[in-house]
């Protein structure tokens, strides 16, 4: 059903260009259709800790990106990746993913409202809840209003997420949290707030218990200098899980939560950033896992035909149950692409992740390396 919701939002974007004022952008600025042909090398498929298996697959990857104004005020943007992936070893590994985000933002003079929706489906050639992998989809649906004074603002709404795993039922959840934040313009680029989310997460089985939660964060953001902007939040975060189900766990999660990003841009085609987020997120063989990731992300236009990016990052995770279930996950990710022609690139993708555990079947090394011949127009 949601494939199908999918394609039908697709086709009606298609159409947005023909349906828009005259006045407006033409149509080849607003809708861009392309799509990356190449091959993927992935030295570790089920991402075992000895006696590796590694394939080489073909990917095929359809894709849109619109841009529309809507009204004076207002954007409306979209993406969606279509991937079709072709093992040329494994072939009963042979799968597809899909990926859409949908974005509304719409700013008056004093109020706003922004929208936002993501849908991923991802495929894997495992299905093992030890490294929480298997085939499963999320769907993220967000909105809220809000409005800026001379120095007073506010902003209220609701976000609802849906998990779901094709093979493991047991794990589907839906998250719904309403959230409200005030905020103060100090000086003349920096604002404080507090922000608060109240929420609910549901299982879809009794083997999970169900869980309720509130988080509150103060921070700042701001942009200091044309150059510089951040945000960053830090705060308490307290969830409560209900005592039944079968899972053997009944802890409950009280302490801090945090989430940062700074974004410097070095020239005017470099951005140097850095992210940070510590949050407890729903475990899969116990209530939580403690999930702490930081990262140090770059990217740059080297010519106007060359242009790459990276981000290195370190994950950790805390087990609630059992201890033997904590990782530590380092990884780097290098995208480069090289314009042979405007609507012609070839683009390089390499990814490489090492987790280590204390249970050995949690631990792995993995590299993937892609070359991709991408035509847009």
């Amino acid at each position: 059903m949601y494939i199908r919701n999918i394609l039908t939002i697709i086709a009606l974007l298609l159409f947005l260009p023909a349906l828009s004022s005259g006045t407006a952008l033409a149509a080849e600025d607003k809708v861009t259709l392309g799509v990356d042909v190449g091959l993927l090398f992935d030295s570790n498929v089920y991402l075992e800790n000895e006696d590796e298996d590694s394939d080489t697959i073909v990917e095929i990857r359809p894709w849109i990106q619109v841009r529309l104004p809507f009204t004076d005020d207002g954007t409306l943007t979209a993406d969606y990746i279509l991937t079709g992936k072709s093992y040329l070893q494994e072939d009963d590994n042979n799968s597809v993913e899909h990926d859409l985000m949908v974005e509304l933002d719409l700013r008056g003079a004093t109020y706003y409202l922004v929208a936002n929706e993501e849908f991923g489906y991802s495929a894997y050639p495992i299905a093992s809840d030890l490294v929480q992998k298997g085939d499963n989809w999320r769907n993220t649906i967000s909105a809220g209003v809000g409005a800026k004074y001379h120095k007073l603002g506010w902003e209220a709404g609701f976000r609802f997420i849906m998990q779901s795993y094709n093979d493991i039922p047991e794990y589907d959840y839906d998250d719904l949290a309403v959230y409200a934040e005030g905020n103060y313009l100090v000086g003349s680029k920096t604002d404080v707030f507090i922000r608060g989310h109240f929420g609910w997460i549901t299982y879809d089985k009794d083997y999970h218990p169900d869980a309720d939660y509130y988080d509150i964060k103060v921070g700042l953001r701001g942009k200091p200098t044309e150059r510089l902007s951040y945000e960053i939040g830090v705060g308490y975060h307290d969830k409560n899980y209900e005592d039944d189900g079968t899972l053997a766990d009944i802890e409950d999660y009280s302490g801090l939560s945090a989430k940062g990003e700074v974004v410097y841009k070095a020239t005017e085609r470099s951005n140097i950033g850095a992210v940070l987020s510590y949050y407890p997120q729903e475990g899969t063989l116990s209530n939580y896992v403690e999930r702490l990731y930081m990262g140090v992300k770059a990217d740059t236009d080297l010519t106007q035909k060359i242009s790459a990016s990276a981000e290195l990052g370190l994950e950790n995770g805390q087990n609630s149950l059992d201890s033997d279930l904590d990782y530590t996950k380092y990884s780097l990710e290098i995208k480069a692409k090289y314009a042979i022609r405007r609507n012609v690139l070839l683009s390089l993708e390499t990814d490489y992740v090492s987790r280590s555990s204390d249970t050995p079947t949690r631990e792995y090394d993995r590299i993937t390396a892609g070359m991709y011949l991408t035509l847009r127009y």
